[in-house]
Formats: structure tokens, C-alpha cells, sequence
């Protein structure tokens, strides 16, 4: 089915199959067999370096329902 798409898709324009991908937009994809797997980890660890807030604390997301979060100031 892939493939096919391929063929109609090179019929029509100048195409140049890179193989799976590995990275699009800032996400990483991991390819296994029957399952597929995205990460943002390295996108987001440049815009907290950025924005100087790689050192920030960290929390995990996301929180409990009824969590209440308190000012570190």
C-alpha cells in the first residue's frame, strides 16, 4: 500500500525516497515492529535552553486531579 502511494506519487513529481524517518519537526521516531514511538525530548531540551530554564524543576505531567501548586517564592 506504501509502495503504491509511492509509485503514484513519483509518477506525478521528482521524488527522492530517504528511508524511514528518524526525526520530523523536532519529534523522534522509533520504528519497531507493530509499534511506533514519538519523542519530544530533544526539541524540548532546546527551548529550555533557549529560554535559560534547562536547570528548572521538573514535574511530571500530567498531575493528579486536584493537585494544588504552591508559589517557590
Amino acid at each position: 500500500m506504501v509502495d503504491e502511494g509511492k509509485a503514484v506519487l513519483a509518477n506525478q513529481f521528482p521524488v527522492t525516497d530517504l528511508g524511514r524517518a528518524h526525526h520530523f519537526l523536532g519529534i523522534q521516531i522509533v520504528q519497531l515492529p507493530r509499534q511506533i514511538t514519538l519523542n519530544q525530548a530533544t526539541y524540548i531540551q532546546k527551548i529550555l535552553e533557549g529560554f535559560n530554564m534547562a536547570n528548572a524543576y521538573r514535574a511530571s505531567t500530567p498531575l493528579n486531579s486536584g493537585t494544588k501548586l504552591e508559589s517557590l517564592t
